[in-house]
């Protein structure tokens, strides 16, 4: 049986989500994807996210979306009310409005930022809204 308290209610991503009321404020961060808008991934954020093919990623693309996204492609962090990305060293690289990201170094990122990640150009959003909301 699986323990729904260790997974986002909303993209089902695993880590250490703490329960919270539905009439309280969530983060969230959400990718659309540039060339077909009707593709949109989100998932609350707490503190850190990971996005690629990994089984254990919380954005998580199938290989046959692209298989040029790597497992481990890119994370995103939050730190108080700033966000930023990071490409851990992923073979294909990351890429934030055209810029090559450096290893390993976070850069700060806002809504309507694009990531690049394997083919894919997504536009970037976040912000919060009610845990009661699907």
């Amino acid at each position: 049986m699986v323990d729904e308290e260790k997974y986002c209610p909303r993209c089902g991503g695993e880590a250490p989500y703490k329960e919270v009321p539905d009439n309280e404020m969530v983060q969230y961060i959400q990718l659309t994807d540039k060339d077909d808008p009707n593709l949109v991934w989100s998932c609350r954020i707490n503190k850190e996210i990971l996005i690629g093919r990994d089984e254990k990623a919380d954005i998580r693309f199938a290989s046959g979306f692209d298989i040029s996204i790597a497992r481990r492609q890119c994370r995103i962090i939050r730190s108080n009310n700033s966000y930023f990305v990071v490409d851990p060293g992923s073979t294909n690289r990351t890429y934030l409005n055209g810029v090559v990201l450096k290893y390993n170094t976070p850069y700060s990122i806002k809504a309507g930022d694009e990531i690049k990640i394997g083919r894919h150009t997504f536009m970037y959003d976040q912000g919060e809204m009610n845990n009661a909301e699907p």
